[in-house]
């Protein structure tokens, strides 16, 4: 990660918004609400594009610039599947599920929209956004996809997605000194 790269993103982005844009749900013909069973969840994350946006606003046009704000939005596609274990077995994260026992597969898309304010986004470095992208982004879609798999799942009937908080990654924390 470029850290230098990233100090300069990160005063110029501001959330705004975080909502989802498409959702696929499945439940498995085999799953009774009323079974009991150990099970575990697996939870898949991608960053995918990054757009940009520039909407002028009618008001005070003495100020150049003045009327013009921008966005950057940051597409996520996830994927929550509750999955039954085994003899009380969970696969490593690396290991293919049995398709079989899947009970829950919940796809979601989402959009991380930010506020740019101070510079303009082509004068952002690309380095800096990628590191965005990958460390801080997810830290601000966290808890809206946590709370959306879990509503979901609620709605379906099935067990609640073990979605743990999201933890801030040892490269963002402070330095003891």
């Amino acid at each position: 990660m470029n850290q230098k790269s990233l100090e300069k993103v990160l005063d110029h982005l501001h959330i705004q918004d975080a909502y989802a844009t498409c959702v696929d749900a499945k439940v498995a013909h085999w799953f009774d609400r009323r079974q009991v069973f150990e099970s575990f969840t697996r939870i898949n994350w991608t960053t995918g594009d990054i757009s940009v946006a520039e909407i002028a606003f009618h008001g005070d046009e003495s100020r150049e610039g003045a009327n013009l704000a921008h966005f950057m939005k940051f597409m996520v596609c996830t994927r929550t599947r509750i999955v039954r274990a085994g003899e009380g077995h969970v696969p490593d994260d690396a290991d293919d599920l049995d398709e079989s026992d899947v009970l829950f597969d919940l796809k979601a898309d989402f959009v991380v929209e930010y506020v740019v304010r101070g510079i303009k986004p082509d004068a952002l470095p690309q380095t800096g956004i990628a590191a965005f992208a990958s460390h801080n982004m997810p830290y601000h879609l966290w808890p809206y996809y946590r709370q959306f798999a879990q509503d979901v799942a609620q709605r379906f009937r099935v067990p609640a997605p073990v979605i743990p908080y999201y933890r801030v990654p040892d490269t963002h924390r402070p330095r003891k000194r």
